[in-house]
Order: C-alpha cells, then structure tokens, then sequence
C-alpha cells in the first residue's frame, strides 16, 4: 500500500528572514520528504525508519536527493528549503553526491591518462638504451627496431628519429636518413641532428646546394650550441668536402671549357698568320705570330688563376692551427684565432692570449665578422682551399 503524498511547502519552505539554515535536517522533516517518496518508490518504510531511528541523516540525504532525481516529487519551494538545509558533507567519497563524483572522476582520468604517459616514456627511453647498445655492437637492423618502436610509443621524441637516421646512414639507405631526418626538424626546427644528416643524405642524391644548405645551417646551430663539441667540427668536415666536391666538378667544367676556347683560338691565329704570308705580308721569323700565341697563353691562365691551388693568405689563417678560419674570433690584444683553438688553449694551457701573453677570458672573445666575410670571399672565389687532409 503506498503512503499518502504530503504538501511540505508550508513547513518546509519557511525560514527566518536574514538568516541561513545551517542545522542539520530534522527528523520530521526528513520523515516527511520520505514518505513522499515512498509514495513514488514503494521503499519499505521499516528501512527508512531505521536510518531516522539510528540518527544517521546523510545517507537518506543522498537517497532523497537521487530518488528525486529519478521520479520529481519533490516541490520547488520544498527542494530549495532541502537544499539549503542539508547536513555538512565530510572530505570522504561515501559522503558526496553523484554530481560531486564527475570532478573526481575526471581528475581519476587524467591522472591515469599520465601514469599511462609516464610508463610509455620509461618503455620508450629503455627502448632507446637499448637500441644505443645494439649500434654499438654493430648490430644496426636492431637497433632501428628498438628506436621504431619507441617511436611508436612516444613519437614526439626527436632523438629516436636521428638515432634511427644515424643507422640508415651506416646501411647507406638514405631515402630513410631524408624522412626520419625530415621528421626531427618539424618537431624541432633547431635540432642540429636533423640538418645534418638531412644535408648528406641530399649531398648522397646529387642534391648539392640544398645539402651545403642544410650542412650550413646545422654548422651555424652547433657552433651557438656547442663550439668546442665534436659534431662542429664533424659537419665542418663534411661541408668542406661538399664545397670541394662542388668546386672540383665546376673547375673541371670550366677547365675543359678554357681549354677549348684556348685551342680555337690558337687555331684561328695560324689560320691568319698563313693567309697573311699567302696574302705576301713578311713575316719570315714569325715573330708577330709567337708573341700572339704567348698573350693569348697569359689570358688564358690569367682566367684559370682562381682554379690554381696556392697558398691562403697568412690574415685568413688562424696563428694556432694554420688552417683557413671558419669560425675567428679576437681577442681583447686584437688578435684573431678560431674560436675553437683559443677555447681549448685557454682550458688546457692557460687562460692568456698566445702571441701577446695577456690574460683573457673565453667571455671577452669578440666574433671577427670583417675576417669571416674576407674568408667567405676568398673561398667563393678559390674553392680549392676547402680541401681537407
């Protein structure tokens, strides 16, 4: 038999003026609301009398407030007054409401979601190690498993992209170096790696000026990164062997090219010098045809003068190593050193200027733009001077 409905409006609704009901429900009204509810959700009164009976109020709390969820019977007026009066809840998951549950379940999601990014970027990283140690012991298709699938796992970190490049690069697959190559720099535009081997996989298909392109810029960014580390002076290497490779084919070009136009020349000279003596202009001794030949000779090596390899001039050397600059910088005495020679002098030897013997440290090294421009002119125009040991 369902109880009968009440109208709680007049009893509930009513409250002090200016003052907010704090006190916890009382049982009365409790009882109330629930026999309005019984009348809806045939629950057994005995049930509900046991909870007001024990004193506990919070647990019906929440039941009225999901019955009424599910079957509104509860009158506005009666509603706001219920939940204006509901008992303080404590810190603890029985005592929250089910609209008070979606935060908590969504902070639970996420912090799985991290706990799921941290364990992946921990298989990833071992993955990483691991695939470091099969290169090392030259065991390469492993070790491009490995970074694949760490990759796999988190593929937004870069270094398993250069890593698998770097054994691509040992197996000569350089269509892979370009792609995985291709993909560090979109993740990282600066990353010195992915220049780098982008610039010899390019240099490798014949696409030499975006290779020198790409070498360049990887030089640029390792020397602001690192100007003493091994990759500089590795991708200088191997920039200067493109450069060479680059001006040998154009000189080769230029030579044949020279060497035809000298010998059309020359050609032409006799042909004029028959005809003059057909023609009786004298020229018994051929004097006059010598001396053209001998200035068309000077011409001609005049123009192949820059293909000549020489010596660089001694203000574009640097005083330690002899070599042509790459990267000068001068000191506070004035004088110019490449910037990596005088950094390992003042870490090995001393911390004093060579030639001059005064104290100077690597803060007070000045870039030399003047020398690095001279040096970059010289080289346009004698690209011999790349050549390497």
């Amino acid at each position: 038999m369902r109880a009968p409905v009440l109208s709680l409006d007049s009893k509930i609704g009513e409250k002090k003026k200016g003052k907010k009901i704090r006190e916890p429900l009382k049982k009365s009204r409790i009882f109330q609301c629930y026999v309005t509810l019984l009348g809806k959700a045939s629950i057994s009164f005995l049930f509900i009398f046991g909870f007001l009976k024990r004193g506990q109020y919070r647990p019906i709390y929440k039941l009225v407030l999901v019955l009424d969820s599910a079957f509104k019977v509860i009158s506005s007026s009666f509603r706001a007054c219920f939940l204006k009066t509901k008992p303080p809840l404590r810190a603890s998951s029985s005592s929250l409401t089910l609209t008070q549950f979606e935060p908590e379940r969504a902070t639970q999601r996420e912090r799985e979601r991290e706990m799921g990014q941290t364990g992946a970027l921990d298989r990833a990283e071992k993955l990483r190690k691991d695939g470091n140690t099969y290169f090392k012991r030259g065991k390469y298709l492993a070790a491009i498993d490995a970074y694949t699938e760490a990759i796999t796992l988190c593929p937004k970190v870069l270094v398993n992209y250069t890593n698998r490049a770097q054994c691509h690069r040992v197996l000569k697959d350089w269509t892979r170096v370009e792609e995985d190559s291709r993909k560090a720099i979109q993740l990282d535009s600066d990353w010195v790696k992915g220049h780098y081997y982008l610039g010899l996989a390019l240099l490798q298909k014949q696409e030499y000026p975006e290779g020198v392109k790409e070498l360049e810029r990887a030089l640029d960014l390792g020397r602001v990164a690192d100007p003493k580390g091994y990759m500089v002076e590795d991708i200088w290497q191997e920039l200067a062997k493109a450069k060479y490779r680059e001006w040998e084919e154009a000189s080769s070009k230029r030579a044949w090219e020279l060497q035809s136009l000298k010998e059309a020349c020359e050609s032409a000279l006799r042909e004029t010098h028959d005809a003059f003596q057909m023609e009786g202009f004298l020229d018994e001794d051929g004097t006059t045809h010598m001396k053209q030949l001998e200035a068309l000779g000077r011409v001609f090596e005049k123009a192949a003068e820059a293909d000549t390899a020489s010596e660089v001039p001694d203000y574009l050397c640097c005083n330690i190593s002899l070599d042509i600059f790459r990267d000068p910088v001068i000191t506070p005495s004035g004088v110019t050193y490449e910037r990596s020679v005088i950094l390992d002098h003042l870490e090995k030897v001393g911390k004093f200027d060579p030639v001059t013997r005064e104290p100077v440290e690597p803060s007070q090294l000045i870039p030399n733009f003047a020398i690095k421009e001279a040096v970059q002119a010289y080289l346009k125009e004698h690209g011999w001077a790349y050549r390497t040991s």
